[in-house]
């Protein structure tokens, strides 16, 4: 297990629950980090949104930092092609072992390759919930649910919910479907009296 805490002194640990241990995660070691904020797995390495002061001086630079837990080691990701308002605080979501940011444009890191890939997001503010089914799909928002096609980079929605939207709520993958449930919602206000609201959604 992963416990991270951004701009922390000690910025988290790593614990094996077969010996019941803990290890320091080291300091960021890549030279000019000045900033880290919010982070998600890929399934070999721990991507964490941050910023980096450039060599020769000037502004800093959005980029991810990437932490192997196995060789407790940091690397750099290469530049974005496009810079974020609210990084490093967005919620990034890992899908394919690939990093997406979402907002208003889609971001896709490759840390195999070191690559990075932009496409248009549907809504500027799709929320934090996610869900991460198999074959690259990422599942976001609560209903209609937006899904993200890792590979192609392709998005499509879908489509309103049988009932009330879910306007305060979360998701839950399975193995081949999300679960959708929460607060309902007019559109406009979420409707505290009302029945909340469950739905299964099957690709």
């Amino acid at each position: 297990m992963l416990a991270w805490q951004p701009d922390a002194p000690a910025p988290g640990a790593l614990y094996d629950p077969a010996t019941d241990q803990w290890t320091p995660i080291p300091a960021n070691s890549v030279p000019g980090a000045v900033s880290a904020g919010s982070a998600t797995w890929t399934g070999h390495e721990m991507a964490i949104e941050g910023a980096l002061t450039p060599a020769n001086g000037g502004p800093v630079d959005q980029r991810l930092f990437l932490f192997d837990p196995q060789r407790m080691t940091w690397r750099v990701a290469s530049r974005a092609p496009t810079e974020l308002s609210e990084w490093p605080f967005l919620i990034p979501n890992s899908a394919d072992g690939q990093v997406i940011i979402s907002s208003g444009t889609t971001l896709i890191y490759n840390p195999a390759t070191d690559t990075w890939r932009s496409v248009p997001a549907p809504v500027s503010n799709m929320g934090p919930e996610s869900a991460v089914l198999a074959d690259g799909l990422l599942v976001q928002g609560t209903g209609p649910l937006y899904i993200l096609n890792v590979r192609s980079g392709q998005w499509t929605t879908s489509g309103p919910p049988p009932g009330p939207l879910v306007g305060d709520g979360t998701l839950v993958a399975t193995d081949t479907a999300v679960f959708a449930f929460g607060i309902t919602t007019n559109g406009s206000y979420v409707q505290a009296k009302a029945p909340n609201a469950a739905y299964l959604w099957t690709p």
